[in-house]
């Protein structure tokens, strides 16, 4: 703990709790079990907690944040437990941007783009997010110090809250064909080992599904009730010009360019190791697959929520910007933090 993990963390805190408490109309999503943050997937993993995968639709969430909450048992308890999870994600964003030659403010400006991302709040409530940032960059940092195994399990905490953290294991894929392309044999076990984890994710959430009556794959088909479409990658983009403006449209607009020029970074770097190429695989998969996809009919309408989640570029931003340039992107990203956390607390979704 130092004081800017402290200050980001409690910064964090004022904006989510000032997004609950200012007087704005409710809209139409009511709060689940009375938590302010509670809202929308949190009722779907009460549901499996409660009837476990009962309905086909339940499918497409994992049963890792629903273990979560069975675990915590009361809702606070949940809430409180994920707010030491997010004080756990500063920590390693850190040592992560350390581990990858960021000094100074250059790592303290990566961990206030993560604790004030436009879509902070989903770090705050029962979602996957802050679990699967978790395990992406513990994942990165343990193979930083060449220890595949504790790789292996923090993909698979990643893995078994949501089918984005299964991405995870991309950058296995990357580290393996790296270590095939160097002729380097012992490497090669690493990714391997490394992307086990993800697997043993997979076969687990499989497990599960099957067990409670559900198809293998269920939870690829389960998305079809949100109207999922899969799209050539930037056409939601485009089309968000002609659509209604929305909070998440908007947002998503303002991390792809700061995104974009964070992955350029780290693409540039990509032969100085294989943790970076493993970490450009993460990337810009993170980075193509919001802009990819459209969710009931609503171009981006969760693109800037996905969007948030990649940290490699973040961390390649933080070292290719001014100090000063750098504290003007935190102070602009938490604006729309702040946006997040009202429309999201008072039940208007936004992404």
């Amino acid at each position: 703990m130092t004081p800017v993990v402290a200050g980001l963390w409690a910064l964090h805190e004022m904006v989510v709790v000032l997004g609950a408490v200012l007087p704005i109309p409710a809209g139409p999503h009511a709060g689940v079990d009375g938590v302010p943050w509670f809202r929308w997937d949190v009722g779907w993993y009460e549901i499996i907690l409660r009837q476990g995968y009962a309905r086909p639709s339940a499918a497409a969430f994992f049963p890792g944040v629903p273990a979560y909450l069975w675990v915590t048992h009361w809702p606070w308890v949940a809430f409180v437990g994920m707010q030491a999870v997010l004080l756990a994600l500063i920590v390693i964003v850190g040592r992560l941007a350390t581990a990858w030659g960021r000094v100074g403010g250059q790592v303290a400006v990566a961990q206030a783009l993560v604790a004030l991302a436009p879509a902070a709040v989903f770090y705050s409530t029962a979602y996957p997010e802050a679990w699967e940032a978790v395990g992406l960059c513990g994942a990165l940092l343990a193979m930083q110090g060449r220890r595949p195994w504790q790789a292996a399990a923090w993909s698979a905490l990643a893995g078994l809250v949501d089918p984005l953290g299964l991405l995870v294991g991309a950058g296995a894929g990357v580290w393996a064909l790296h270590a095939l392309w160097r002729r380097d044999v012992g490497s090669l076990r690493d990714g391997i080992i490394w992307g086990s984890g993800s697997a043993a994710a997979l076969v687990a959430v499989i497990a599960v599904l099957v067990a409670n009556g559900r198809s293998p794959l269920g939870f690829v088909g389960a998305q079809s009730g949100w109207a999922v479409q899969w799209m050539i990658p930037g056409w939601p983009v485009i089309q968000a010009a002609a659509h209604p403006v929305l909070a998440s449209s908007l947002a998503a607009l303002a991390l792809i360019p700061m995104l974009g020029a964070g992955l350029w970074v780290i693409i540039r770097e990509v032969r100085s190791s294989p943790v970076r190429a493993a970490a450009v695989g993460i990337g810009v998969v993170l980075f193509v697959l919001p802009l990819s996809l459209e969710f009931d009919h609503d171009p981006l309408a969760s693109a800037a929520r996905f969007l948030s989640l990649d940290i490699p570029a973040v961390i390649g931003l933080s070292g290719a910007v001014s100090l000063r340039v750098g504290y003007a992107l935190v102070a602009f990203s938490g604006v729309w933090a702040i946006a997040g956390a009202v429309l999201f607390s008072h039940g208007w979704f936004w992404g």
